[in-house]
């Protein structure tokens, strides 16, 4: 196994991203919604063509 020096833009980009990491909330947010209505209105609208 050889080590090599990371390039300046690696260790910077590095720097970036690992910030990035610990500082952006990884959350996930999932609801469901009744569209029958809207889906409705919507054939109707397309119908009218």
């Amino acid at each position: 196994v050889a080590t090599e020096p990371l390039s300046r833009i690696k260790r910077i980009s590095g720097r970036h991203l690992q910030r990035a990491w610990l500082n952006v909330p990884h959350v996930t947010h999932h609801d469901e919604a009744d569209i029958t209505e809207l889906d409705a209105f919507r054939k109707t609208l397309q119908s009218d063509r």
